[in-house]
Formats: C-alpha cells, structure tokens, sequence
C-alpha cells in the first residue's frame, strides 16, 4: 500500500525518496553551519553572499529542490536571529533572498511554487515534499473502496501525482557528471541544531558587551576548576608519597 510507503520503512521500500529527503536535511544543516562557524564578521558576511549566489543560480536551474534546502538552511532558527550578519550583505542581496523566499513560500499549500513549476522549462528538479504532502492527504483522506468496489477516483488521482513527478525525471544534459562533487556532496560537514543555535549566539550575538561577559566568566570559572583540580591532585600525591614511605 501506498500509506506503507510513505508512513512505514521509507529505506526498505523507498530508498530513492529516503536518500533524498536526507540529503535535503544535510544540505540544509550545512548552510546554516558554513555560515555560524565562521567567527569573522567580513568572512561571514562574504560567505551569506555566496550562498545567497547559489541560491539563485539553484532557481536558474529549475532546482527547486535545491532552492528549498537553502531556503530551509537559511530560516533555521540559527541563521535567522544574525541580524548583524544579514545587514551587513546589503539590500541587493536582501532582496535575492526575499525572491528566494517568496519563490518557495508555503502559502496557500505552495500556490505561488506550483505556479512557478508548471510553467518552468524542463529539466528542473521539482521539491519533493509538495508531493509527498499531496500523497499523503489522498492516500488519508479518501478511502480505498466505495462500498464493495474499488475507488478508482483515489487511484486517479494517485497516478495524476505519479505522473507528474516522472516527467520532471529528465537530466541536465548541459552539466556534465564530477564525481568528485557528488563524493563531496554525500560527505558534507554539518553542526548539531543545538550546536549551530549556539554558535551564532556567539559569533553574532544581541548584546554583545553580554556576550563577551558571558565569555569571561566562562573562562574565569573554568580557571578556577582547573585550580582546585590540580590543588586535588597536588593532595593526592602528597598523600601517595606518605603511603610509599
């Protein structure tokens, strides 16, 4: 059944959509950890851009996938609270994350995207998760037989789903296969939610004169544990040695 599929072992029974939807979450984590781990503001600020320019050439190609994954990485909760860093990229690039987002805007159960997709040149690479959404909501709300007969307006409109993600299985034959990106792009480094959340708190702090408080009183009090654990360590010997003797 279809509900298996989508609710049950997605690796087992569909490990093409598995990959994908872990991929999205690794693609995801790892903008919004190249931009927290860096501790420079002018670096920071020079890597958003860059990223901004992928995303934008994402939507050139059609990749709405891809676009998504940024989009995604770029609203976490890490990201969106650098004010200092999103100010410093100016409105010019501002204004490419606001097209960004408006593209991918979950309104209306994605109404703007899905107008933007049915028009688009193929190839592109249509984000998943509408569909899995779609799939989901008629395979749950309509039920498998009317009556005793099968209903075959649930299955239609399965298939109308279906149908459309396989048009959308054509290759960007203009971008020729680097192994070496896609060996890259399976091993991306990323940082924990909590991690990352962290990280920008420190690099990118509200108040700062806090922050560097927070700081000082962090390293005075590890100073201090270091003290008192080397002063036990100290004892420690002191009384090795009687026992010796």
């Amino acid at each position: 059944r279809l509900s298996d599929t989508l609710q049950g072992n997605r690796e087992k029974d569909a490990p093409n959509i598995s990959a994908l939807v872990k991929q999205f979450n690794v693609v995801s984590n790892w903008v919004v950890t190249q931009i927290v781990s860096c501790a420079k503001p002018e670096e920071r600020r020079d890597r958003l851009k860059r990223i901004l320019d992928i995303g934008e050439e994402l939507r050139a190609l059609n990749n709405f996938n891809g676009l998504m994954e940024f989009v995604s990485g770029l609203n976490s909760s890490a990201v969106g609270r650098m004010k200092a860093t999103w100010n410093s990229v100016g409105k010019q690039y501002q204004a490419k994350f606001k097209t960004m987002e408006e593209t991918m805007s979950h309104e209306h159960n994605f109404r703007y995207y899905r107008s933007v997709l049915h028009t688009a040149t193929l190839p592109c690479v249509p984000y998943m998760g509408t569909y899995l959404t779609d799939l989901t909501f008629c395979e749950d709300g309509n039920p498998d037989f009317d009556g005793t007969l099968i209903n075959f307006v649930k299955r239609t409109k399965i298939a109308r789903i279906i149908t459309e993600i396989q048009q959308y299985q054509l290759r960007y034959r203009e971008i020729p296969v680097d192994v070496h990106i896609q060996e890259w792009m399976l091993t991306l480094p990323y940082l924990a939610e909590d991690e990352a959340y962290d990280l920008s708190r420190i690099v990118d702090p509200k108040d700062h004169d806090r922050m560097i408080e927070g700081v000082i009183k962090t390293q005075r009090d590890l100073k201090l544990k270091i003290q008192r654990q080397q002063e036990e360590l100290a004892q420690l010997r002191a009384q090795l040695d009687k026992v010796s003797t």
